[in-house]
């Protein structure tokens, strides 16, 4: 489709540092691309958030790129 774009999510990471929520930031305009960002990054790992030694959930924004190979 030739399709490319970015997306900024805004996920929030919990104390185990899995995705508990995710909401489009900025879209890339391709409904497709979109779609594809948010499944990926729902799959994902993070190192948790910390105040001093604790383990905290926290927002953070993560950018996604979808570039074709020429």
């Amino acid at each position: 489709r030739g399709q490319e774009g970015s997306v900024i999510l805004q996920v929030k990471v919990n104390k185990e540092g899995r995705v508990d929520d995710l909401k489009i930031d900025v879209s890339s305009n391709f409904n497709l691309l979109d779609r594809a960002a948010v499944s990926g990054v729902r799959k994902w790992s993070f190192e948790p958030g910390r105040r001093g030694k604790e383990r905290v959930p926290m927002w953070v924004r993560v950018p996604v790129t979808c570039k074709l190979k020429k």
